[in-house]
């Protein structure tokens, strides 16, 4: 019989599902299972821990994994930290047999946002560099993962020779009774 997953909080097993942590460090195969509530409230408190790094200066490419930082910086993002600007007019030219889309936007917010990138020493990046941050994170996570797998392996084997070795205990306390019964 297939056991429930229960929340890792509260033990209770109604409506369950994985909590995936965005912060770096945390691993996708540490998840854990939470109930709605309790996983509400993991989630806001993540939230409001990246939001308290962020705001103390900390770049957020440390604090946050890379496949994540797009919703910290997408206006849209109801996770947004950055103020999004005020878009005016969408206009769209063919440039070169290529349709592009534009924005307008007010020059003051536009500086605005400028001023914020290079105080706070953001860079905006292209996705060859996500893309290599993310093979790097992979990479990472699995010589993590490659680390504990060994490391539950040597106990392992410590705890076959543990028992092997009680085991010739115990059967060379049997040949002794054996013998001094005789």
């Amino acid at each position: 019989m297939l056991k429930m997953p229960q929340c890792c909080n509260c033990c209770c097993d109604n409506d369950v599902k994985k909590f995936y942590s965005k912060i770096i460090g945390s691993l996708d195969t540490d998840a854990e299972y939470y109930c709605n509530i309790c996983y509400d409230k993991v989630k806001k408190d993540e939230e409001e821990l990246i939001k308290f790094s962020v705001s103390n200066g900390t770049n957020i490419s440390s604090v946050v994994k890379d496949k994540y930082i797009i919703d910290y910086i997408d206006p849209t993002s109801s996770t947004n930290i950055i103020k999004p600007m005020n878009i005016y007019k969408i206009v769209s030219e063919i440039i070169d047999g290529v349709k592009r889309d534009f924005v307008m936007i007010d020059h003051q917010e536009y500086n605005n946002y400028m001023l914020h990138i290079a105080y706070s020493n953001k860079k905006l990046i292209d996705d060859e560099i996500i893309n290599r941050k993310r093979e790097q994170q992979q990479k990472q996570e699995e010589t993590e993962l490659n680390r504990i797998n060994m490391i539950k392996e040597k106990e392992r084997r410590e705890q076959e020779k543990q028992e092997q070795y009680k085991a010739s205990i115990d059967k060379e306390i049997q040949i002794n009774n054996f013998i001094m019964r005789k």
